[in-house]
């Protein structure tokens, strides 16, 4: 069962350059990301390290836009990630 937990905290440097770069922004569109980044938030979503929220960014509107947004705040967390 640890063996399971030890393989989902592994990123490759890919995907902890875009955990960061989350991180750094704080909670950013999901059109707002760069292309190239896209393709790394499933992984960071399915390890559990961003979450997608949806939230509307009016309350005129009843539209609601997705955004995403880290979920280990501090850097100590951050520390038990390893790369592979």
């Amino acid at each position: 069962m640890s063996e399971s937990k030890e393989t989902s905290e592994k990123l490759t440097a890919f995907e902890m350059e875009v955990y960061r770069f989350i991180k750094r922004h704080g909670e950013i569109l999901t059109s707002g990301l760069p292309t190239r980044i896209m393709g790394a938030v499933p992984n960071l979503k399915q390890k559990g390290l961003v979450e997608i929220i949806k939230r509307s960014l009016s309350p005129f509107r009843s539209k609601k836009r997705k955004f995403v947004k880290a979920k280990v705040a501090n850097s100590q967390s951050c520390a038990r990630v390893k790369y592979v």
